[in-house]
């Protein structure tokens, strides 16, 4: 940052013990405005320059200036800032708390990111759930009622003939006790269990 400072030799005396030239004054005022200038800024955000803040800030780095340069028998009337150029300590500070301010709200946002994550997962189990619970529901119910119309027919058809529905059971037993077999089944030509082969159903009528 460019800054301009305003001085003149209060003290000739304590000016010439301490600095003997106009250079070396430039030269320890530049320094001195310096160190100050870093130190104020390490303090403030940069846009601080660009509020009502700024004449604080001046007006303490030339009150720190004046106080130094008194030993050296130079009085500091006056100092401005005139570019925002700053030096490269004071600009590598503030990159640093930027970087820094932009980790920490990129890991917050990560954290809550995470906390939604868990939360839209858990809401989704417990609906995952509740739709399994009620789809189960449903189809015991709907088990149950195709369970109890096979019965209702079944009553029916052995109500209208006992020997054909006899016969229709028979089937049935066949049927599971030949699948639970191995893939050969002897039987003896009298077994019970060619009865319905050899006869057929039996009819009701007369």
């Amino acid at each position: 940052m460019e800054t301009y400072t305003r001085y003149r030799i209060a003290n000739p005396l304590r000016f010439y013990q301490a600095l003997r030239t106009e250079d070396q004054a430039r030269l320890q005022l530049t320094q001195l405005v310096s160190t100050s200038l870093r130190r104020e800024l390490g303090k403030v955000p940069l846009k601080a320059l660009l509020s009502g803040e700024r004449t604080r800030i001046v007006q303490q780095i030339q009150q720190e200036t004046a106080t130094r340069a008194g030993t050296l028998g130079i009085e500091v009337t006056e100092v401005r800032l005139h570019r925002a150029d700053l030096p490269l300590e004071t600009s590598q500070a503030i990159y640093d708390r930027m970087k820094s301010a932009r980790q920490q709200e990129a890991k917050e946002l990560r954290a809550q990111g995470a906390q939604w994550a868990q939360e839209i997962q858990a809401k989704a189990e417990g609906e995952r759930t509740v739709i399994l619970s009620e789809a189960q529901r449903q189809s015991a119910i709907i088990h149950g009622e195709g369970d109890a119309q096979a019965n209702r027919i079944l009553a029916a058809a052995f109500s209208k003939d006992p020997k054909f529905y006899k016969f229709y059971r028979s089937l049935q037993t066949y049927r599971q006790a030949l699948s639970d077999s191995a893939p050969t089944l002897l039987l003896t030509p009298d077994s019970a269990l060619l009865h319905d082969f050899r006869n057929g159903p039996a009819s009701s009528k007369p």
